[in-house]
C-alpha cells in the first residue's frame, strides 16, 4: 500500500477497493473483513492505493465486489 496521501490525479480518477473495513493479518479471524473507519481507495490512472476516512467516499465508485 502507498504512504501518501493521495496520488493527486483528482478524486474522479479514485475507486474504492475496501469501504470502511479492511482485512487484517493482526486481528482474529486472521485476513478476514474487520470493521474500520478507513476505507482503502485506488487511483485509475496511476494504480496508487491510499486509505481516507474522508467524507467523499461515501460518493466514490466502488469496486465489484466490495
Amino acid at each position: 500500500m502507498s504512504n501518501m496521501k493521495t496520488c493527486g490525479h483528482g478524486r474522479e480518477n479514485y475507486v474504492v477497493i475496501h469501504y470502511k473495513h479492511n482485512h487484517s493479518w493482526f486481528e482474529s479471524p486472521k485476513g478476514g473483513r474487520h470493521p474500520s473507519a478507513y476505507s482503502m481507495l485506488q487511483c485509475k490512472k496511476c494504480r496508487a492505493v491510499f486509505s481516507s476516512k474522508s467524507k467523499y467516499v461515501d460518493d466514490l465508485p466502488r469496486e465489484e465486489g466490495d
